[in-house]
């Protein structure tokens, strides 16, 4: 987040050759606004809501969804270097073939 708001402002204090906002800030900036919220809905439940089956499902399938773009990152990070991209897909095909 605090990246694309260095562009920002880089891009507002120059006259020329402005730094273009690429695919891996927006997809930052959707993971940090994903994240937020997730931390701050669960952070507005207290330890009683965990007995409570349902309302601990949903938490778990909340966590389980930012985890889930947080590994994705990581991966889709691991695709721009090409030796590591070709190791990476891979060991994804491996798996599926499992």
């Amino acid at each position: 987040m605090l990246n694309y708001i260095y562009r920002q402002f880089f891009n507002f204090r120059t006259e020329g050759n402005a730094i273009e906002t690429d695919v891996f800030i927006k997809l930052d900036i959707v993971f940090a606004l994903t994240s937020l919220g997730v931390f701050n809905y669960i952070t507005t439940h207290d330890y009683t809501d965990l007995i409570d089956e349902e309302k601990k499902n949903t938490l778990d399938w909340y966590v389980t969804i930012v985890i889930m773009l947080i590994w994705s990152r990581f991966f889709l990070f691991f695709l721009v270097v090409p030796s590591v991209s070709k190791m990476l897909l891979t060991l994804i095909a491996m798996l599926y073939d499992v």
